[in-house]
């Protein structure tokens, strides 16, 4: 059930990333995508936070039989998020206003908080440098666009292009870390032969009731 939840959140999330990309290269053509007017630029929002949504609840339920709690936090957390996202870009909420900018610190921060779970979850204390350096970047990121939200002036000059060049970095990482996480899951697995509840308690007593057996005839002999 799990596995074909975590399938169809990585079709999710590829579906919506590419209808993304079209209306993009479609902007470039002139689309009027970006007009504050027009319903695309909710709609594309909208699709982005699908996207981002459905990738990281996959990250998520990855370690949900080991870290139940952490699973099922990242999820509450992605979930409410979202709806925030909705709301904020369906009813055109200003980023300088109050209810923008608890959203947009509430989003950022809840999505800090599920990168830095998700992947210590997936990697543990494997990769830990790789690690520290996608944590940093990231939250050097949130904190850039905390300030921004909170109207500090910070995109001009060269400081726009370092910010760009950062952001691109930490995705190839973020990239880079859920590949060796899942990479790692499977290479654990293999050392491993999964068995139900029941059929792990039924070989325990089947191993005691012979380790009782084989002490019986010793105690013959």
């Amino acid at each position: 059930m799990l596995a074909k939840i975590q399938k169809t959140l990585v079709i999710v999330s590829i579906s919506t990333v590419g209808l993304v990309m079209a209306m993009l290269i479609a902007a470039v053509f002139k689309a009027p995508v970006f007009d504050k007017d027009k319903i695309l630029l909710p709609i594309m929002l909208s699709l982005a936070v699908i996207a981002a949504g459905c990738f990281f609840a996959n990250n998520a339920l990855d370690m949900f039989e080991d870290k139940k709690p952490l699973s099922i936090s990242c999820l509450v957390l992605l979930a409410f998020s979202a709806i925030l996202g909705f709301i904020h870009f369906w009813s055109k909420f200003s980023l300088s206003e109050g209810f923008g900018k608890f959203t947009g610190i509430v989003v950022i921060t809840s999505v800090l908080f599920v990168i830095i779970v998700t992947t210590y979850g997936a990697l543990d204390k494997h990769f830990f440098v790789l690690q520290m350096i996608t944590y940093v970047l990231v939250g050097l990121i949130d904190v850039v666009l905390i300030m921004t939200i909170l109207g500090a002036d910070l995109f001009h000059g060269a400081f726009t292009t370092i910010f760009v060049v950062t952001c691109i970095a930490a995705v190839a990482l973020l990239l880079t870390t859920n590949i060796l996480g899942k990479r790692l899951g499977k290479i654990v697995e293999a050392g491993f032969i999964k068995v139900n509840k029941a059929e792990y308690e039924a070989l325990k007593q089947r191993v005691e009731e012979l380790e009782k057996e084989n002490a019986e005839l010793k105690s013959r002999q």
